[in-house]
C-alpha cells in the first residue's frame, strides 16, 4: 500500500481499514520493477490482525523472493 501523503492514498487506506486490514508500521520497500526506476516505500497492509515484526519479515521475505525474484533487501 502506498504511503499515506495524499488523500487518495489515505481514502484507500481506510476503504481497506473498514474491511477489517491493518495498516502496519514496519518500513517495506518495493524494488525497482524496471532497470532505472527508483525503489517505491511502501506500508503493508495485513489481515485479520497486525502483523508482530517476525511475522512481517516472513511475509516481506516471501514476497521479496516469489514476487519479485530478487535477495531480500
Amino acid at each position: 500500500m502506498e504511503l499515506p501523503e495524499n488523500h487518495v492514498a489515505c481514502r484507500r487506506i481506510r476503504f481497506y481499514e473498514r474491511l477489517g486490514f491493518h495498516l502496519n508500521d514496519f518500513n517495506y520497500v518495493q524494488p525497482p520493477l524496471r532497470p532505472g526506476r527508483a525503489e517505491l516505500p511502501l506500508k503493508m497492509m495485513s489481515y485479520p490482525k497486525p502483523l508482530t515484526e517476525e511475522e512481517f519479515l516472513v511475509c516481506r521475505a516471501l514476497i521479496y523472493s516469489k514476487v519479485y525474484r530478487v535477495p531480500e533487501a
